[in-house]
């Protein structure tokens, strides 16, 4: 009797220490695979990009981020912590975790980007609705009337986007 109160007394000891070494943070869950990164110089961007894939380049991908203005992270620019994820990979240098280089570009040219974006959508958006109304036009049919675009749509669900 006397050894098991002696082993739950080295448990609850061990269990002590333990909670001491690793103290529990209230801090949210976050998925594994995501990677968190030092704060951005003033006026600029940061963002993972992929350029490994395994052991193999993902050139493609790479090659089309730098050509879009995303530039490898200087090592200077990293705080401390942080210098220690450095790696070189071939040619290719700066914080390189799991095949991923952080980077980072103006935020004018994110922003020019976005417009960019926003105006292609627009356009798009614009020819489809032309297309529906010209449709809408040709196959008039009594029995179903007019076809017509929903002016205000409700979302489901917000889903998080990234900004680049």
């Amino acid at each position: 009797m006397a050894a098991t109160n002696r082993s739950k007394e080295l448990k609850a000891a061990k269990m002590k220490a333990a909670n001491n070494v690793h103290p529990l943070k209230d801090e949210p869950w976050k998925r594994g695979s995501s990677l968190d990164m030092p704060p951005a110089k003033n006026g600029h961007d940061q963002r993972w990009i992929r350029f490994m894939v395994g052991n193999v380049y993902d050139t493609t991908n790479y090659s089309r981020k730098i050509r879009e203005g995303w530039n490898p992270v200087e090592m200077e620019a990293v705080p401390e912590e942080w210098k220690s994820m450095h790696a070189t990979s071939g040619r290719i240098t700066g914080v390189i975790v799991e095949g991923m280089i952080l980077c980072e570009r103006p935020s004018s040219v994110s922003k020019k980007r976005r417009e960019a974006m926003n105006k292609e959508t627009s356009r798009r958006t614009d020819a489809l609705d032309h297309d529906l109304e010209h449709t809408n036009k040709s196959n008039r049919n009594p029995a179903f009337g007019d076809i017509r675009k929903a002016s205000t749509s409700v979302p489901v669900r917000e889903v998080p986007v990234q900004s680049d």
